[in-house]
């Protein structure tokens, strides 16, 4: 639904997007203090972190929510 209602944003109001896309995210950002991490996910990033492998992260959640999930669970380096 969000993606959709930023696409419609996006072809009628162009100079609304940013702000849109912000207000989208806000709520998933804020869900992040209070969120559990998907059981597993922790350790697996540690152990590729480990091993010197790179990782992607693939969600349907805002970039900005992700990313301050990463950083809240100190799994950014």
């Amino acid at each position: 639904m969000s993606l959709a209602l930023l696409r419609l944003v996006s072809d009628t109001r162009p100079d609304l997007t940013e702000s849109t896309d912000a207000a989208l995210a806000a709520p998933e950002t804020e869900a992040v203090r209070v969120g559990w991490p998907t059981l597993g996910g922790e350790s697996v990033l540690r152990a590729c972190a480990r091993s010197g492998r790179l990782v992607s992260v693939v969600s349907n959640n805002a970039g900005t929510a992700i990313a301050a999930h990463v950083a809240e669970h100190g799994l950014s380096d």
